[in-house]
């Protein structure tokens, strides 16, 4: 009669290596009769430890390297996309094996078919797969199996910068601060340089810039980045810093009325309203 599948199916079986995972047996002993006991075989597929560090270096080819977390993978697989969503363009491969056999090691991975030019995030995650994975001439349908799989690494990105986040306009008043922020992706290192209309400002060459105290001539002002790496640069988009005047509020005593003397700098000249409020005690500042 030989081996049959679970559909009754006859198969003809391999003596060959098998990932059975984690493999437990239930005995069940009834009536203490040994001639009635129940052994039945239990699998746990486990997880990998997701793989690390993942570096991607520009070249021909393109080379990723990362560190093997896991002892029990089988597999890695690495995914290619134009977006970091990794729903653009999805490119998987499969490099079986693990790291010199064991965990802690390092894998080294060449993408021969990466396009020139072109901005890409890489991603990889460890791959274990348990049970019997023989395909078989039909009408057989094989022995179950599952596949499991680790969490991914760390996002590694080749191409020219890319701005995913631009500087936003900025409204304070005299005397506050501004900080303008920019997020962009690339192949690193990425270098910034910030500019004030137009200009280049010394020692600004963050991802972020925070202007000094602000003033009424610098309402209006335009800030913008430069992004650069090996690969090209581009230049962000223009936010507006908008500067409103402060108030300057006095409180004279006075016995009989109230008066309210207040100074609203404007831009270029002073302007003094006067309120009065009834009473024989005043507020005072």
């Amino acid at each position: 009669m030989g081996f049959q599948d679970p559909e009754a199916h006859g198969a003809t079986i391999l003596n060959h290596l098998v990932n059975f995972g984690w493999e437990y047996v239930w005995h069940c002993h009834i009536l203490a009769h040994e001639e009635n006991d129940l052994m039945h075989a239990i699998i746990f597929a486990v997880a990998p430890e997701a793989p690390s560090n993942l570096l991607v270096t520009m070249g021909v080819p393109v080379t990723l390297t990362w560190t093997d977390n896991s002892a029990n993978e089988i597999a890695f697989i690495v995914q290619r996309a134009l977006n970091d969503d990794f729903t653009v363009n999805l490119t998987n491969f499969t490099i079986a094996g693990s790291a010199n056999g064991a965990a802690g090691g390092t894998m080294v991975f060449a993408d021969n078919t990466a396009a020139a030019d072109t901005h890409y995030y890489y991603r990889v995650m460890a791959s274990n797969v348990v049970g019997e994975t023989t395909e078989y001439e039909a009408p057989s349908i094989g022995f179950p199996n599952m596949n499991i799989n680790s969490a991914f690494t760390n996002v590694g990105i080749i191409g020219g910068p890319k701005i995913t986040k631009q500087p936003s306009d900025q409204v304070i008043s005299v005397g506050q601060t501004a900080t303008f922020s920019v997020t962009a992706t690339g192949t690193e290192p990425l270098s910034y340089r910030w500019q004030k209309n137009g200009l280049d400002i010394p020692g600004a060459t963050g991802a972020s810039y925070t202007t000094p105290p602000a003033t009424l001539h610098d309402n209006g002002a335009t800030y913008r980045v430069n992004v650069t790496n090996i690969l090209g640069y581009i230049m962000s988009n223009s936010a507006t810093q908008t500067v409103t005047p402060a108030n300057i509020i006095r409180n004279p005593v006075s016995k009989v009325n109230c008066q309210l003397d207040f100074l609203q700098e404007r831009a270029g000249e002073f302007q003094r309203g006067i309120s009065r409020f009834p009473g024989e005690q005043c507020c005072k500042t």
